[in-house]
């Protein structure tokens, strides 16, 4: 048996409030945000993706068929973005375009495509409060920090970077793959992969 001290877990600051007061419901590809007023917003089935500037906001919903992008293709220094909330839907995306800072006040589930294939280095996931969870068939490219909460990776889910959380759970068939975030596309990495039967691995 090996023992180790127990490593502090970092503190995170809650993000920053919101800057607009507006509520919008996209319905239709062709409507469009103002991010300077937006505060809460939703996208509602099959309207595609929205390019959001980094910023503070409030709640965001993305329903299937829709999604958010983010970060600025080619930068070297990340964008910050502060959600009060997400709601990431069946099969709604979170792209990543450049690396970025993303701040959430409390957790929330993923249900589709989060950050970019190949550069898990661009996503930093910062949960202040509450727990994290990859649903069924979600992919996560990033490092999740989550020191007050459980991250889940459920079955048939991926996450592909790093976490640093209170508790985590992969449940069966759920893949968490380690990589070194100084050199993340670089080998070696490793794969902890829940049995299929439904053990859950803890």
């Amino acid at each position: 048996m090996r023992r180790t001290n127990a490593i502090t877990l970092p503190t995170l600051s809650g993000p920053a409030s919101p800057t607009g007061s507006d509520t919008v419901n996209i319905n239709s590809s062709s409507e469009s945000v103002n991010w300077s007023t937006v505060r809460n917003l939703t996208l509602n089935g099959g309207v595609g993706q929205y390019a959001v500037p980094a910023g503070s906001y409030g709640n965001f919903t993305a329903n299937g068929g829709s999604g958010f992008t983010l970060g600025t293709a080619g930068a070297t220094t990340p964008s910050v973005y502060n959600f009060q909330q997400l709601n990431l839907n069946s099969n709604s995306e979170f792209r990543v375009l450049g690396p970025i800072i993303v701040n959430v006040a409390s957790g929330f589930n993923a249900n589709g495509l989060m950050g970019a294939s190949g550069s898990s280095s661009w996503l930093t996931l910062n949960i202040y409060s509450g727990d994290f969870t990859l649903n069924g068939g979600a992919t996560l490219h990033g490092f999740v920090t989550a020191p007050s909460g459980t991250v889940t990776v459920n079955g048939n889910s991926l996450l592909i970077g790093g976490v640093i959380a209170d508790r985590l759970t992969v449940n069966g068939g759920g893949i968490l793959r380690l990589q070194n975030p100084a050199s993340p596309n670089q080998s070696p990495t490793i794969s902890l992969t829940a049995p299929a039967d439904g053990a859950t691995f803890t």
